[in-house]
């Protein structure tokens, strides 16, 4: 079955569209991304949750899509604090 071997029956491109990726999907991403920038407090799980309810993919794939999706948002957050002198290097 699907649920224990999503590789034995891949679905069509009509039922991946119709698990709700589309527009309205994007500022629940952006959100994510937000949040995740400023608080990082569980962002991983709501990360898998949305990506697996959105994406046909098995829970190793969404977990390197979650991975790439926070080191990306991470970096610039980073930058952003520095240069805004809100992290203490000395105490880290």
């Amino acid at each position: 079955s699907r649920l224990t071997n999503p590789a034995d029956n891949p679905p069509k491109d009509r039922e991946i569209l119709s698990r709700g990726w589309g527009p309205s999907q994007y500022p629940t991403m952006l959100g994510l991304g937000f949040y995740g920038g400023f608080m990082q407090l569980g962002i991983g799980f709501l990360f898998i949750f949305t990506l697996r309810h959105l994406l046909t993919k098995n829970l190793a794939h969404v977990n390197a899509y979650k991975t790439l999706i926070i080191a990306v948002y991470t970096l610039p957050a980073t930058l952003i604090f520095a240069w805004m002198g809100q992290i203490h290097w000395g105490s880290a």
